[in-house]
């Protein structure tokens, strides 16, 4: 349930906070996956959201959901405040999905452990990555959340063991029985 009201806020705060669209569109690595029209003009750059109609949003939807399933799966999630989880879980997907150097998998720096990495100052300093790491999800924790990293930065820790779980994007179990009851009595 605060997953949900959180992603929500997500999306809701990226529409509605001008110079927030206006950060992550100057980011370079945005940049690289701007589409260009006939004119050679950029006319859309990549921004997440987890909560829009369509179908890239509901993938990232569905991995907030799985990482927070596979957090409860585990008894240490008691050590950490719900909302703290779903900052960190946040804040690591959309470290995913704008490639920032420790979440990308086979990187040299995903090496590194986490607890080193979140407790160093040069993370939330990384030129590249500043703007969204500081500016934009900084932003982000102060008016949703009314925290701050060093708040989160345990349950950062703690969640990093899941950077690299691997999502399954199958249907859910029940929509796949469902079809299946439908194909049978088509047949």
């Amino acid at each position: 349930m605060w997953l949900n009201w959180y992603l929500c806020q997500w999306d809701l705060f990226i529409d509605s906070v001008p110079d927030m669209k206006a950060k992550l569109y100057n980011h370079k690595s945005i940049n690289k996956n701007c589409k260009k029209n006939q004119n050679n003009q950029e006319f859309h750059f990549n921004i997440i959201y987890f909560k829009k109609a369509d179908e890239k949003s509901y993938l990232y939807y569905r991995q907030a959901t799985q990482l927070i399933d596979a957090f409860i799966t585990d008894f240490n999630h008691i050590n950490f405040q719900i909302r703290h989880l779903v900052a960190s879980v946040i804040l690591i997907i959309i470290c995913i999905f704008y490639e920032v150097p420790y979440f990308i998998q086979g990187s040299h720096l995903n090496n590194f452990k986490f607890d080193e990495v979140f407790y160093n100052e040069l993370f939330y300093n990384m030129p590249e990555y500043e703007n969204i790491i500081n500016h934009v999800f900084g932003e982000f924790l102060n008016q949703s959340f009314n925290i701050t990293y060093d708040e989160i930065i345990p349950a950062l820790v703690y969640s990093s063991k899941y950077i690299f779980f691997e999502f399954s994007y199958d249907l859910p179990l029940i929509i796949q029985l469902r079809n299946e009851q439908f194909e049978n009595v088509e047949d």
